[in-house]
């Protein structure tokens, strides 16, 4: 079962000239069908936060909703057409009850559906769409800045239904789907060599690890406090994960040291270590008796340890055996 996490923050652009995030990512699971979006507002456009927003959210349950039909078009034109046409009709409805101009609520747009072991990709503008096939990290879209770096194709730029980007195939061996806007490609993406960082397949392997919970924790946390350092923009991430095409391996260490708080310092990556065998240990379930003899501590600490990693979605605790999150 595959399962979204994303997230959205303001860039140190917008905040000293109090604007507002206008970067959206939304998600839904329907019908069988998992869809994520990630539209990044146009700076240009006034309200552009609230039609990226609105588009975000549509395209998901337009997406769940006819993802068959879609998936089964040959004709790319006209899937085109039938997208444009479902995006435009939710943005004059926004534009009509706001009172404002279509154009003011312009963003580019990025999707990922996936059902039945198949996907759809929908690319219109920059920003990147990536994913991790048998282990391997790729690009599936890039950037698409038009004739310019400061430009971009939005959705109510006339020829949008003409320059939106569609691609389709299997997912039975795809892990991980990874949708960032511009603001991210700052931190994620190499324009040169048009290659992702590696450390986009640690973050997507450690929301597969994590409960939902834990995964928003950690994604908001990495987007609020890495990505808007390294860029005056707005950034948000998408990663979409199917667990159960992950092995269960050991964390990275310093992913185990950001997920679980640990002071930096020479002593973080030994808590982690010890942290990581203890998670291992955890693959079937054990009592207090048993972690007691496998930390050598007293049952408060076993405790205390099993409380910090219950709360980070790491562990779950049922009738008092203790076990790693699947």
């Amino acid at each position: 079962m595959w399962k979204s996490t994303g997230s959205c923050s303001q860039g140190s652009g917008h905040k000293k000239s109090d604007i507002p995030c206008q970067d959206r990512v939304a998600h839904l699971n329907k019908s069988d069908c998992q869809v994520a979006a990630l539209a990044d507002g146009a700076g240009s456009a006034r309200y552009s936060q609230f039609g990226a927003e609105g588009i975000a959210r549509h395209i998901c349950a337009y997406m769940c909703d006819h993802f068959d039909e879609i998936y089964a078009n040959e004709n790319t034109a006209e899937v085109r057409q039938i997208l444009m046409k479902t995006v435009l009709t939710k943005i004059n409805e926004i534009s009509s009850g706001m009172g404002c101009e279509p154009g003011d609520l312009a963003s580019t747009l990025l999707v990922t559906g996936v059902k039945n072991e198949k996907y759809i990709l929908i690319h219109l503008g920059d920003g990147v769409i990536g994913y991790i096939k048998n282990n391997e990290l790729r690009v599936a879209t890039h950037p698409d800045n038009g004739e310019f770096l400061n430009e971009t194709y939005f959705t109510t730029s006339e020829n949008a239904e003409r320059m939106m980007r569609l691609a389709k195939g299997s997912a039975s061996e795809i892990q991980a789907f990874i949708l960032m806007s511009d603001g991210t490609e700052n931190s994620l993406y190499d324009k040169r060599n048009r290659t992702l960082a590696p450390v986009v397949s640690r973050i997507a392997s450690s929301c597969a690890y994590c409960t939902d919970e834990a995964a928003q924790k950690n994604i908001d946390e990495i987007v609020r406090e890495l990505f808007t350092r390294k860029t005056t923009d707005d950034c948000s991430l998408m990663i979409m994960v199917d667990p159960t095409k992950y092995q269960r391996t050991a964390i990275e260490t310093g992913d185990l040291i950001r997920l679980l708080g640990l002071k930096p310092g020479k002593d973080a990556g030994k808590q982690a270590e010890r942290y990581s065998a203890l998670l291992d240990f955890l693959d079937t379930p054990k009592n207090v008796h048993q972690l007691q003899g496998f930390l050598h501590v007293k049952e408060k600490h076993v405790k205390k340890r099993m409380s910090r990693l219950v709360q980070k979605g790491l562990v779950t605790v049922d009738s008092g055996m203790y076990r790693r999150s699947k």
